[in-house]
């Protein structure tokens, strides 16, 4: 269900560019043919450690944000505070550093943020982990799964979020108000530069620009996630206890 990223849910990419498997001690061992069915529950403890890493490790990896990097993080910033399920003091966390970060501009350095950041943390009691912590996430070896699992979890939980919460507004956006966003924050913000180029790409391929409705919001997230499972599946960061997988399993339909 993942990105590959180095070190958070998968190896870093290879360094001849190829994407294919490359010889046999690379691959990942045959699958299992047992689902797991509590890989497809979602954990708020999966969440809030998401986010955690997101807010605490991924944004402030650079000592200035600046420009369209910088345009990115607010748009998504601002989609999180919109959609993302979780706590009270999370959803007010992530409302303050929306309502903070707005005001930013034209740059933001490392200090800048960490310091807001850890301000309204302390404030509102501290409600993300500073231990990451895995619950369906959590992977068969330390470097499976883990934050890549979090990130697709998180996108499909604001997804599911989005569609009840717009169900009445007629000028809704999916793709400016979402979708446009989490393209944003992976190509300039993921630490995988490999997961962010080949995404990057698939919004292209996949006409991510032509979702016009709540449905077809949900639904391509679903088809690029697949599309991405399909490409790394069998690959040596494919977690052999939890294969990559096309979703829903044909098991969902005899339950």
């Amino acid at each position: 269900m993942e990105f590959v990223t180095e070190g958070h849910g998968g190896a870093p990419p290879p360094k001849s560019g190829d994407e294919k498997p490359g010889p046999a001690q690379q691959q990942a061992p045959p699958p299992s043919t047992e689902i797991d069915m509590t890989q497809y529950k979602v954990q708020l403890e999966d969440l809030k450690s998401t986010i955690s890493y997101m807010l605490f490790q991924e944004v402030p990896r650079r000592q200035v944000i600046d420009g369209d990097d910088l345009v990115g993080l607010k748009s998504w910033i601002h989609a999180l505070a919109k959609y993302a399920p979780g706590t009270t003091p999370i959803r007010r966390l992530l409302y303050r550093m929306d309502q903070w970060l707005q005001q930013q501009g034209p740059s933001m350095s490392y200090d800048d943020w960490t310091k807001k950041l850890e301000q309204v943390h302390v404030d509102l009691g501290n409600p993300l982990p500073k231990d990451i912590h895995w619950l369906a996430c959590k992977g068969s070896k330390p470097h499976l799964r883990g934050y890549t699992c979090g990130v697709w979890v998180l996108a499909h939980a604001m997804a599911a979020e989005a569609y009840k919460i717009e169900e009445n507004n007629s000028t809704f956006k999916p793709v400016d108000e979402l979708l446009e966003p989490f393209h944003q924050f992976i190509v300039r913000f993921l630490s995988c530069e490999w997961c962010a180029k080949n995404f990057r790409k698939e919004v292209v391929t996949m006409k991510m620009n032509e979702v016009a409705t709540r449905e077809e919001m949900v639904m391509w997230l679903w088809r690029v996630h697949n599309f991405v499972n399909k490409r790394l599946s069998g690959y040596h960061s494919d977690d052999p206890k939890f294969p990559k997988r096309q979703f829903p399993p044909s098991c969902f339909f005899t339950m």
